[in-house]
């Protein structure tokens, strides 16, 4: 089994902790800070709790106003980027506790200074979620501030322009503002929707679709707008548009050359078993045509109704695969689906179906019972 995350704060993390934080804090002596964790029930406390500890302490026992903080924790931040953290596991995520410090200490009566930090600090480790306070506080001010990192000539801080104000971050405080009126990030979106750094791409793509979740009519004028730019763009685009394609919009679905459905033909669908044992796994095989006279680009899905506590069913949508079919053109579709419980999902037996999918139109469907474990 793997060890939980919460053990990155282990010896190595400390030892490096200690020696960087003496650096830049000689006066503060690192067992009060310890003592300040024990205090806090460190041991049976989980990741989260952990870093909000780490950042209470400093909170308590950091000399001078925050002003004066700030100065010398972005000499740490600077001080930790240039040592070697190969002992330390996971340190970008070890440190979330700093941006928490900022919150804390006091950081949103200081904008200006708190924004320097970030600036520097997101470079070393995530400032995605810190900044959202700023911009709840004072919208307009945030969101300038955005802006000008979007034209940041470092690719991290171009980053956190969009992947800061993302309307639907997981595990964020959400931004209802934004959530309202996607139509104010637009101008940072702009900036960065062609960017040459992949990971700021990519941020602006699940940006995009966190829009078209409430604003699928502007979500889909954008996409019209910034299709044809470029192969790059297209690929991003596509990207964000992942949400809708499994839904099977149908706009959608004709931007992208997946249409007419109705032509799209489905023989010999078979279940492996209709008994799945618990924590079975299931086979699927089926054959797939067309019978349009040129051939057509078919994005498959399959679609799991799983059995809820309630007796309910809750749908899953899956990509199986994107092809072009030939006129009377068979194709052989393999697929299998693990019911092995994860973290992420609880299975509970009794009745379930699956579903094939042809751009965006149910092709066929059959049932079968996941047992109970024995």
């Amino acid at each position: 089994m793997a060890e939980p995350l919460k053990t990155i704060y282990n010896d190595s993390f400390f030892q490096q902790f200690n020696r960087t934080f003496s650096i830049l804090f000689p006066e503060v002596s690192v067992d009060r800070i310890k003592d300040a964790l024990i205090k806090a029930n460190w041991e049976i406390l989980e990741l989260r709790p952990r870093m909000y500890a780490l950042a209470d302490a400093l909170v308590a026992h950091l000399p001078g106003t925050y002003l004066q903080q700030i100065k010398r924790i972005k000499k740490w931040v600077i001080l930790l980027e240039e040592e070697n953290l190969e002992q330390v596991k996971y340190p970008g995520l070890a440190y979330l506790f700093i941006p928490d410090w900022i919150i804390k200490a006091g950081g949103l009566a200081y904008p200006k200074q708190s924004f320097e930090l970030m600036e520097t600090l997101t470079c070393f480790t995530s400032c995605e979620f810190v900044i959202r306070h700023f911009l709840l506080d004072n919208p307009k001010e945030g969101m300038l501030q955005m802006l000008a990192w979007s034209v940041h000539p470092r690719a991290e801080v171009r980053r956190l322009a969009s992947e800061g104000c993302r309307p639907r971050l997981p595990w964020a405080t959400q931004l209802p503002f934004l959530r309202k009126d996607p139509s104010i990030s637009y101008p940072i979106l702009s900036n960065l929707i062609e960017d040459t750094n992949e990971s700021v791409r990519r941020s602006v793509a699940n940006h995009l679709n966190d829009i078209s979740k409430d604003h699928p009519e502007v979500f889909i004028a954008w996409v019209k707008k910034w299709k044809s730019e470029s192969t790059q763009t297209e690929a991003l685009l596509k990207h964000a548009c992942r949400g809708m394609l499994k839904q099977g919009h149908p706009e959608i679905l004709s931007i992208w050359g997946l249409s007419d459905p109705s032509k799209i033909m489905v023989k010999d669908f078979q279940l492996s078993t209709d008994q799945l044992p618990w924590s079975g796994t299931l086979s699927i095989r089926t054959v797939v045509s067309q019978t349009l006279k040129q051939e057509q680009l078919v994005r498959l899905q399959v679609e799991i109704g799983y059995q809820k506590a309630n007796g309910k069913i809750n749908p899953k949508r899956f990509h199986l695969r994107q092809m072009v079919l030939e006129p009377k053109q068979e194709v052989e579709i393999f697929w299998k689906q693990s019911f092995r419980e994860l973290t992420t999902r609880k299975n509970y037996p009794g009745l379930h179906y699956i579903r094939l999918i042809a751009n965006g139109k149910v092709l066929t469907e059959k049932s079968f019972y996941l047992l109970p474990s024995l």
